[in-house]
């Protein structure tokens, strides 16, 4: 019984618990060379070897231990079935599924903790602890790449996180139904040979790929132009209620002027007053300037700065007439717009009637 190993000693050399390895004996994934007696064997060298390959396989390919058992005891004899199995489990680039330090992803991919974070609190990447440490795998790494470049690009990873997680619920359920109706309707046959299970999953996988990028294009140019058409719908109502706010303000009124030559493309000293009037020359500007310009406007409206009158018209415009994809606050509801005119024109005339 020279170089044979009793069971515990296996389990100590592959590094897994005596339990694991009973367990993997009950199934059948390792076999003893040499029984003593009915609570006594002994086992091969090359089991240690077949345990981390085992471990390899569920780590690695996420096969369940029935399959690992099939691709164990067929060996290298069959290669079609090797390369279906291959195919059935497959993730993408060959080390997709390679474990690597988390840290060492974060350091390679060039983001910091914190949006490391992000993308873990949301599902997308989930590392595993290993002997005190984080580990994830090749996939993770090129995740975190994805939304490097996408941050690069002025992307926040919150927004990465937020659509990248959508994508994946919807793809997650997608996936389970494509390959259950797969097997129902294509690969059920009393003649199906591994050749042509394969033949049906890479032309299954290559047309699903070509559908899912088409349809995404497709549909996110549809979803860009109704946001558009929303943007230019705002503008326009922006620039008609500017237009009624000075009609009905009475001639007396503070800023008056200012705002009537704001309205007709001046400038003011008034940082909120400039970009009312830089708003409501957006409709004849880049869809970038009339973006940027809605995003300082929105900062201003947050700020106490600012001519309260304008601040206040410029609230009840926003609050009725800015989507919310802008980053305005949402109207209240039953909110009236001209009541809230009307309301505010009162204000200023009782605020000018109590002047000395």
């Amino acid at each position: 019984m020279e170089n044979l190993l009793k069971i515990s000693q296996v389990a100590e050399a592959a590094e897994i618990s005596l339990t694991t390895a009973k367990y993997y004996q009950r199934e059948g994934l390792i076999r003893p060379v040499r029984k003593t007696g009915r609570n006594m064997a002994y086992y091969g060298p090359e089991t240690v070897e077949r345990i981390r390959l085992i471990r390899k396989l569920q780590a690695e390919r996420f096969y369940p231990l029935a399959v690992i058992r099939r691709i164990l005891d067929q060996g290298a004899g069959d290669a079609a079935e090797a390369e279906l199995l291959r195919a059935i489990n497959r993730t993408g680039a060959e080390d997709d599924l390679t474990p690597i330090p988390l840290d060492q992803a974060a350091d390679e991919a060039g983001l910091p903790p914190e949006q490391v974070q992000v993308l873990t609190e949301a599902g997308l990447i989930r590392p595993e602890r290993r002997n005190g440490a984080l580990w994830c795998r090749r996939q993770d790494l090129r995740l975190m790449n994805l939304a490097r470049r996408r941050l690069e690009a002025g992307i926040p990873v919150r927004q990465t996180a937020e659509v990248f997680s959508l994508y994946d619920r919807h793809l997650r359920q997608a996936a389970r139904r494509d390959m259950s109706l797969l097997l129902r309707d294509a690969m059920l046959s009393p003649t199906l040979t591994a050749r042509e299970a394969l033949e049906i999953i890479n032309v299954s996988d290559e047309t699903m790929d070509q559908f899912i990028a088409m349809r995404r294009y497709a549909l996110n140019a549809e979803a860009g132009g109704q946001l558009l058409a929303r943007v230019e719908r705002f503008l326009a109502q922006l620039e008609r209620f500017g237009r009624e706010l000075l009609r009905r303000l009475p001639p007396d009124t503070p800023l008056l002027d200012q705002l009537a030559e704001v309205l007709d493309g001046g400038a003011a000293a008034d940082p909120l007053l400039s970009c009312f009037g830089e708003l409501l020359g957006l409709r004849s500007r880049g869809i970038a300037d009339a973006l940027s310009a809605l995003h300082r406007a929105r900062s201003l409206f947050a700020e106490e700065r600012g001519a309260p009158l304008v601040r206040r018209a410029l609230g009840c415009a926003a609050a009725v007439l800015a989507p919310e994809e802008l980053g305005f606050p949402a109207p209240a509801p039953n909110y009236d717009l001209p009541q809230s005119l009307l309301a505010l024109l009162e204000e200023i005339q009782s605020e000018k009637e109590m002047q000395p």
